[in-house]
């Protein structure tokens, strides 16, 4: 009624709602002081941090805890471990081992069936993580493309580039397949995780020196858009995510626990 009061042209088609969002086991209070405002979120870490476990643990239809210790495994686990892992590894590899181009891959119809299974799901996995977005779950689009995350991140390893490029000439085709396909999921992913972390992902996209999270960019996300011999703008390249360490838990945890006390 007050959107139509307003004049606004375009009421909502569909409102998502959620449970309740606890944290540490207690409810979110401001007469107790048990909480986290955003201004003094970002003094401890990244919006990005944020944003993706509050994702992860969207209370979509029951109630859901923030746990400090799960959100610093979340972080440390899937956005370091995982998604930057990948990300500073294939970009360093490229960096030192193909003057900051995307390397010349194998023609597809000679890529191993391992190659051809994670090419799959690079081109399949934009789909259903866009599919699901339409459906308002996030929860299950967000692990939907982490585990395209967790694919590459097993592909790199299989494929041994770091051996494979000191070896044969079918071995340094091998490896640059290998590069070039893991280029081509990060730039999926920077893509796809955009909605979640988007600080992050523009890091990413500026690397691979590609479009990113616009319009355009959503339609070649399931294609290789990492072209062989493409220019990667490496120059300034760094790790895209940190680990939170302990200390920093603890520094948070005694914050909160020092204002219930006042």
């Amino acid at each position: 009624g007050m959107l139509l009061a307003s004049g606004y042209a375009r009421l909502p088609h569909m409102i998502r709602s959620y449970e309740f969002l606890n944290l540490e086991g207690r409810k979110f209070s401001t007469s107790r002081n048990w909480g986290i405002n955003s201004d003094e979120a970002l003094e401890f870490f990244p919006a990005d941090y944020w944003r993706y476990y509050l994702a992860s643990i969207l209370p979509e239809h029951s109630d859901s805890d923030f746990s400090l210790q799960e959100f610093q495994k979340a972080v440390n686990s899937d956005l370091n471990d995982t998604l930057g892992n990948l990300c500073h590894r294939c970009l360093t590899f490229a960096k030192n081992n193909y003057g900051g181009n995307a390397p010349q891959p194998l023609p597809e119809g000679e890529w191993s069936e391992g190659d051809q299974k994670f090419a799959q799901a690079i081109r399949g996995t934009p789909d259903k993580v866009a599919a699901l977005m339409h459906e308002y779950k996030l929860q299950q689009a967000l692990r939907e493309a982490m585990e395209l995350a967790r694919k590459a991140n097993k592909a790199f390893n299989d494929g041994e580039p770091w051996k494979n490029v000191k070896g044969s000439d079918a071995g340094k085709a091998q490896a640059a397949t290998t590069v070039y396909l893991c280029l081509n999921a990060l730039h999926s992913l920077a893509i796809m995780l955009h909605p979640f972390t988007p600080a992050s992902c523009e890091k990413i996209s500026k690397f691979l020196a590609c479009k990113g999270a616009t319009e355009e960019g959503w339609k070649t996300a399931a294609e290789m858009a990492v072209a062989p011999g493409a220019k990667l703008n490496l120059e300034n390249l760094a790790p895209v995510f940190t680990k939170i360490e302990d200390s920093q838990v603890q520094a948070l945890r005694e914050k909160l626990e020092a204002r219930t006390k006042k």
